[in-house]
């Protein structure tokens, strides 16, 4: 090979390393580690009214007795409240309430006594939610109440259907509806007597579609009740404490209550 050759192949192989970054070339720069994408953080549930609350405690001013207090708030708007103290009934509100920023405010609340009478008086309210629960305060009290959410699935018809006895109030004293011998809910939610009595009635129970609670009507005969041909419109579910159906609601006036609470 002479030597003409030698050094044009030389100059071809100088030229190939530059070209590639070898002896005398610029480094090859690495290409970029991606930065890990941060884990988004995860956006608290929204604290809501809707839905079962409970409360109980024992009260020492009282003889240790033990308070418990339960409320619905349904979806449309609604809610009872109930009040017991060793286990018997003391206290019942129905009323309407708008929730807005963590704030209940109430309106048209009617309060009854089942002890003394089921003649409804007004009653002012006001409330607050957040992460610790549902606050109540009666107006002019020291003091709220604060509840705990029970947790609950939709209402089903199917989990109420069967036959009912149990204790009922109605009109303006402590007077039993004439329904000890009880009520029949069907498996389309119908609610109708078990025509022992003079007392005729028939009504509708409404799954809510948020927890496991129902409004109802119910309308009486117009004689041999003592709401006569009244229609009451309230809402029903399993209290937490005992696990007993219990219904309250008004007339359309506002005037007189019913309540009732008992066992299949």
């Amino acid at each position: 090979m002479s030597s003409k050759k030698v050094v044009l192949t030389a100059s071809l192989l100088s030229a190939m390393l530059t070209a590639c970054g070898g002896a005398g070339g610029d480094a090859i720069t690495p290409a970029n580690t991606p930065t890990p994408t941060a884990a988004p953080t995860a956006t608290p549930a929204p604290v809501t009214a809707q839905g079962i609350w409970k409360e109980s405690h024992t009260d020492a001013s009282n003889g240790n007795s033990l308070e418990e207090t339960a409320a619905v708030l349904l979806e449309n708007g609604t809610a009872i409240t109930l009040a017991w103290s060793n286990g018997t009934l003391n206290d019942l509100n129905i009323t309407n309430y708008n929730y807005a920023n963590q704030s209940l405010s109430f309106s048209s609340t009617f309060e009854a006594d089942p002890l003394a009478s089921m003649t409804l008086s007004s009653l002012s309210l006001s409330g607050a939610v957040s992460s610790q629960g549902l606050t109540l305060r009666e107006t002019g009290a020291s003091s709220g109440l604060t509840l705990n959410a029970v947790g609950s699935t939709p209402a089903k018809i199917s989990d109420v259907v069967g036959t009912y006895t149990g204790k009922s109030y109605a009109g303006a004293g402590t007077t039993y509806l004439n329904v000890p011998d009880g009520f029949k809910v069907l498996s389309d939610g119908s609610i109708v007597d078990n025509a022992v009595t003079s007392c005729r009635f028939s009504g509708q129970l409404t799954p809510s579609t948020k927890m496991n609670a129902f409004t109802f009507t119910l309308t009486f005969n117009p004689s041999g009740c003592v709401l006569n041909g009244q229609t009451v419109t309230g809402i029903a579910f399993k209290e937490p404490f005992r696990n007993k159906l219990v219904a309250f609601g008004a007339n359309a006036t506002k005037t007189q209550g019913l309540y009732f609470e008992g066992s299949k």
